[in-house]
């Protein structure tokens, strides 16, 4: 990123910053308004994609799909290969599956599906016991979940959990001990409604 920014004239730093600020909005009225909508929670799609496609789940999120909401599971099987696993969010059936995950098409790498793979499988916290931990952060509900690495290098679950007030905040698990190291809210989902309410009213 500070490359880009090196290389860009001012006003198209200013152009990309904005158009990053609408996806990072855009993405929080969509978890906000997927949250609660599906009857199948994160632990239970990561059981069906690895009954689908066995391996290590990475990363789990909700996503709309022909106008409803299901559940995409990145799973990285033993030979280093990523798959997104589609699960139904009301009867838990995967109805479908593809070779590669979502972040390898938006990259066009799939070099990091082995090391994240390698990164849950050496965790000390599993799945469950970070959505737990999560959950007893921030009471809500999980629309995503995925396994990264913190500034230090250390390998950290991040959760998306959304509150009863439709307020998306992202926590951070340490993959090592358990603990949550942080917890951020992030106001634009519930803002940006009541946003889009006052607009409304003055039409």
């Amino acid at each position: 990123m500070n490359a880009l920014k090196r290389h860009l004239p001012t006003g198209r730093r200013r152009t990309v910053a904005a158009v990053l600020a609408a996806a990072a909005l855009l993405g929080s009225r969509d978890d906000s308004a997927r949250a609660g909508t599906t009857a199948v929670d994160p632990q239970q799609a990561a059981d069906a994609a690895t009954t689908s496609v066995a391996g290590t789940v990475t990363a789990i999120e909700q996503e709309g799909e022909h106008g409803r909401t299901v559940w995409k599971v990145d799973v990285v099987d033993s030979r280093g290969t990523g798959h997104e696993v589609t699960v139904d969010p009301g009867d838990g059936k995967v109805t479908a599956s593809t070779t590669g995950t979502r972040e390898d098409r938006e990259d066009g790498d799939d070099r990091d599906d082995a090391a994240e793979a390698a990164a849950v499988k050496s965790a000390g916290t599993d799945l469950g016991r970070a959505l737990k931990a999560a959950l007893a952060a921030v009471n809500g509900t999980v629309t995503s979940v995925e396994i990264d690495d913190a500034a230090d290098g250390t390998a950290v679950w991040e959760i998306d959990v959304v509150d009863a007030g439709g307020t998306a905040h992202e926590v951070v698990v340490d993959a090592a001990t358990g603990r949550v190291t942080a917890a951020r809210a992030d106001d634009h989902a519930r803002h940006g409604a009541h946003e889009d309410d006052d607009h409304g009213a003055d039409d």
